[in-house]
């Protein structure tokens, strides 16, 4: 996954004017903007970490987070099995500096007929805003910008 620099980059060296730019050095710069515009999920639980490191004992989830450009789009569910209620808490952090945000954005999340509140911060953390129960599964779907 490139950055818009790294392909600014690539796009001027292998495509800089008054030269012969082979067939290979263009493919590698389509290959680059194809993989940026259709990239692959990557799929972390609590015992993974490609992108995501858990934050609390005893939970549990299946997340699957790819990005498009600067959007950063997210799902999966979280299981609180920490044997208590759960409560404005870091739950998880963004290890991966390319799925970095750049501010702090709240996004709601529907739960069991009530609004559960999550953010994603600029600490580089999905925090959990309200009450969640132990025991309780969180289904969740959203996207926030990163940095580049």
């Amino acid at each position: 996954m490139a950055t818009k620099t790294e392909l600014q980059t690539l796009v001027n060296t292998n495509l800089a004017s008054g030269t012969s730019i082979t067939a290979l050095e263009h493919r590698e710069v389509e290959n680059a903007l194809i993989n940026a515009l259709y990239p692959a999920k990557i799929q972390d639980t609590s015992v993974t970490t490609n992108v995501l490191t858990n934050d609390v004992l005893g939970l549990a989830y299946v997340i699957n987070i790819w990005k498009q450009g600067n959007n950063v789009n997210v799902n999966g569910k979280i299981i609180n099995d920490t044997g208590g209620i759960l409560s404005n808490v870091d739950l998880i952090s963004i290890t991966n500096a390319d799925f970095y945000p750049d501010a702090t954005l709240f996004n709601p999340f529907y739960f069991y007929g009530s609004n559960l509140l999550f953010s994603v911060t600029s600490s580089n953390k999905i925090k959990l805003i309200d009450p969640l129960g132990d025991g309780l599964v969180v289904y969740f779907n959203f996207n926030y910008k990163a940095i580049d």
